[in-house]
């Protein structure tokens, strides 16, 4: 199988560190966002040249731009992104000042539409045959995930 590049974000806890447990695991490469490094040094450790830690706060448009364009340029390409960085207010819904919900909606993640940081045409010109380097799939997440997994 033709290894793959992968950028995930929120790769400290939750469904984020898993998968990208798993697929380091197959031999691909990752760039994985994270919040503090530290929470990510073991995986960097263990996988040298195949992962690397981004710091990163989805929320900034302007650092989410940065990440993907150095991600392309180390990467080459980039075969999937998995937006998993998660922003959320937790409480009743009559608690959240409207600063706090514009907050949310405008939060840019990594949604592929075109004028996103990561739409594909964007890096079009990185991929050997011209054609969208990524994200054109998403593939079927729970396969690379074992069934025991916590």
């Amino acid at each position: 199988m033709t290894q793959q590049a992968w950028l995930i974000t929120g790769v400290s806890s939750g469904f984020g560190r898993p998968l990208a447990e798993q697929i380091l695991a197959r031999g691909d490469r990752v760039v994985g966002s994270v919040r503090r490094p530290e929470a990510a040094a073991d995986l960097v450790k263990s996988h040298p040249g195949r992962f690397r830690a981004e710091i990163l706060d989805v929320t900034d448009a302007v650092a989410l731009r940065e990440v993907v364009d150095r991600t392309f340029a180390d990467l080459g390409r980039v075969d999937v992104v998995v937006s998993n960085a998660g922003y959320g207010l937790f409480g009743a819904g009559e608690e959240y000042t409207d600063d706090q919900i514009r907050h949310i909606i405008d939060s840019p993640g990594l949604d592929p539409v075109p004028g996103s940081p990561v739409h594909p045409r964007r890096h079009a010109a990185d991929s050997p045959r011209g054609l969208p380097a990524g994200p054109e799939r998403l593939g079927c997440l729970n396969e690379l995930i074992p069934e025991d997994a916590d």
